[in-house]
């Protein structure tokens, strides 16, 4: 009876630190560097894309007890992005920030959130709606799965072909494990895209791809045993050679010794 008892509680106990370990993996924060550590440059685990490389600069602050801030700065009609590819498991993501706006132009995109595909012309993104001076929270859902494993998220502002100046300030980014997708679409704070769902865009846009890449080994053994087949035929046709060579090659006559 004691015996029982104690394997009962051993596996209660074994279920209760899973279910912890569990909780604990969905609140861990999954980006590289959240506060923005520099040794004078990029912060560690990021980059940074612009284009044109020209009329753009950075600043990064820092300040004992506070969270660490970046800042994109546009002094010219620019596409600049903070961003940092990050490798996920098969599951649904929030990725949010704090972010400032403290200067905008008007002839381009204004700032936002973005998660796109390392591999395929894929992506999510959120970004404000009208004007604040304060800090905001932006917040992205996002799905990716065995066919989109690795994202690249960040923050851009004149992206996606609009060039534009502005300033813009951004602190405590998280990207945490989610159950499913948040609903903010229709948020008067927040425009989001209505398909944060990247894996089954893959498959929808892609489906052609992946079919031509699952058929590659079947097509592998196919040329493996055209191969051999080759080999066969000149097999046979160097063995018919043979024998038509010695039935019309003339017979040698030994003579017969007394």
């Amino acid at each position: 009876m004691m015996r029982t008892t104690f394997i009962v509680a051993a596996i209660l106990i074994w279920m209760s630190a899973a279910a912890l370990a569990e909780a604990n993996d969905s609140n861990l924060n999954l980006i590289d560097n959240p506060d923005f550590t520099s040794a004078g440059g990029v912060p560690t685990g990021w980059s940074i894309h612009t284009l044109p490389g020209c009329g753009f600069r950075f600043e990064v602050h820092q300040q004992s007890g506070a969270p660490g801030e970046f800042a994109l700065i546009n002094d010219e009609p620019v596409e600049s992005a903070l961003q940092q590819s990050v490798t996920l498991k098969p599951n649904w993501y929030l990725f949010t920030a704090e972010i400032k706006t403290e200067s905008l132009g008007t002839a381009g995109s204004p700032p936002q959130l973005f998660v796109k595909s390392s591999t395929f012309p894929i992506q999510t993104m959120a970004h404000p709606l009208g004007w604040a001076e304060d800090w905001r929270i932006l917040r992205l859902t996002f799905r990716v799965g065995v066919k989109i494993p690795e994202v690249v998220i960040g923050f851009g502002l004149g992206n996606w072909g609009r060039p534009n100046t502005g300033r813009l300030r951004i602190r405590n980014p998280t990207l945490v494990a989610t159950e499913g997708q948040a609903t903010v679409v229709g948020s008067p704070e927040i425009d989001v895209e209505d398909n944060p769902d990247l894996e089954k865009i893959a498959e929808t846009k892609f489906a052609q791809l992946y079919a031509l890449r699952e058929e590659k080994p079947a097509v592998a053994s196919n040329r493996f045993a055209a191969r051999w087949t080759v080999v066969a035929v000149y097999a046979a046709l160097l063995l018919i050679a043979i024998i038509g060579w010695w039935l019309v090659s003339p017979k040698r006559i030994i003579p017969h010794t007394n």
